[in-house]
């Protein structure tokens, strides 16, 4: 049910890794307009005076879900898109597992 993954940097929309098991699928564009997604939700909780920090966002589209996962202490999001019929539990739970170790390796860059 895994469709595509990635790391990208919220400021510019870059990835710096991505998998995916589609054939030449290319995340740039989808990552582009993610990050613009994050910063205008950013603006919005801020409008709010809402004093939080955004942990995780999920899209539920007709064929899939998409989660994005801030990494703490970073300018980056992991990205993951599974198909409806994926455990969405199990994926925000992988995430959430692996998003100290990349905290550690990004925050090298």
């Amino acid at each position: 049910s895994f469709i595509a993954s990635s790391i990208f940097d919220t400021t510019s929309g870059q990835w710096i890794i991505d998998k995916s098991v589609v054939e030449n699928f290319d995340n740039s564009i989808p990552n582009a307009y993610f990050s613009e997604t994050i910063k205008e939700n950013e603006k919005a909780l801020k409008a709010l005076q809402a004093n939080t920090k955004t942990i995780d966002y999920l899209i539920t589209a007709n064929v899939m879900y998409i989660l994005m996962r801030a990494i703490e202490g970073t300018k980056y999001f992991q990205g993951c898109a599974i198909q409806k019929s994926g455990n969405l539990g199990l994926t925000r739970e992988l995430l959430k597992k692996y998003e100290p170790l990349f905290a550690s390796e990004l925050k090298k860059l």
